[in-house]
């Protein structure tokens, strides 16, 4: 009953307000020191490993044996790997937070259900994820047709 008396007195309900309000300030000053933070990180293990990686292929992706080809099957350029980034980090995370994670159910969702398996951001830049194991690809169409005549010459191709 005490503790009930004393809640209801104008100045506990005052000290209780103003508590609240250092919370919600704490938070969003935690939240505007994260943000920076997680695009960091994402800035490295998104974007400069991938540019500087042979196949363009983020730690996982390496793992997986995964690699990331432009929609016609060539190897990305450098600057499908910052479009790619870009596109990512804008929409998928910074509408991910704003929309509390339905685009990012969105995308993946898309992933696992449509028959292509590409996410929302392969979708707008072009791209594709292909398993290396099982797929052959070339740096352009210039060593593909390269290929395919020496293959000719020697009486290896069946295309």
């Amino acid at each position: 009953e005490k503790n009930i008396i004393q809640a209801s007195i104008p100045e506990n309900n005052q000290k209780i307000t103003e508590l609240t309000n250092e919370n919600k300030e704490l938070m969003f000053d935690a939240l505007l020191l994260f943000i920076p933070v997680l695009i960091g990180v994402s800035l490295v293990f998104d974007l400069l490993i991938p540019l500087f990686s042979k196949e363009g292929q983020t730690i996982g992706k390496y793992l997986f044996g995964l690699a990331v080809l432009n929609k016609e099957g060539y190897k990305c350029k450098k600057i499908n790997f910052v479009f790619r980034y870009v596109i990512y980090i804008g929409l998928e995370i910074i509408l991910g937070f704003i929309t509390m994670g339905g685009i990012i159910m969105i995308s993946y969702t898309m992933f696992m259900f449509v028959k292509n398996r590409r996410c929302l951001h392969d979708l707008i830049v072009g791209t594709i994820v292909i398993n290396k194991k099982q797929s052959f690809f070339f740096d352009s169409p210039v060593e593909e047709r390269y290929y395919e005549e020496r293959a000719k010459r020697r009486g290896h191709y069946y295309g």
